[in-house]
Order: C-alpha cells, then sequence, then structure tokens
C-alpha cells in the first residue's frame, strides 16, 4: 500500500514541477515575438535611418562639388606658370 501511494506522490510532484518550469518558457517565447506594430516600427525606424543617411551622402556630395567649383575658380584667377 505504501509503495503505489509513494509512486502516485512521486508522479504528482514530477507532473506539477513540469509545469512550473514550463510556464516560464512559454511566457518568454510569448514575450520574444515581436508584434506586427513591433515590426512595423522597426521597419519605419529603418527606413528613417536610411534616409538620414543618404542625406548625409548627399551633402557631402554637394560639399565636394563646391570644392571643385571653388579649385576650378581658383586656377583660373591664379593659373600656375610653367617653371
Amino acid at each position: 500500500m505504501a509503495r503505489p501511494v509513494l509512486l502516485v506522490v512521486l508522479l504528482f510532484v514530477i507532473v506539477f514541477t513540469s509545469q512550473l518550469d514550463w510556464n516560464p518558457q512559454i511566457v518568454n517565447e510569448a514575450e520574444a515575438t515581436p508584434t506586427l506594430a513591433q515590426k512595423q516600427h522597426h521597419v519605419t525606424k529603418r527606413q528613417e535611418d536610411i534616409k538620414e543617411k543618404v542625406s548625409e551622402i548627399c551633402a557631402e556630395v554637394r560639399a565636394v562639388e563646391q570644392v571643385d567649383v571653388l579649385q576650378g575658380t581658383f586656377r583660373f584667377i591664379f593659373p600656375l606658370e610653367d617653371v
């Protein structure tokens, strides 16, 4: 009689502890899965970052073009003499 009761109690403890271990994992998996709104926010943020980088590159290109124009003007005003 004691052995079957012990086996039932042991089985109950195993089942109970296994359920305690699984619940946090399920919650963590649900929290780890991004929602559609989070994905859209990430995409929007990424697009804004890309637009900002493109704007910075365009500004640098314009600055280089201005330097080229100034250099051409400088050479026109002060031509280099052949030595």
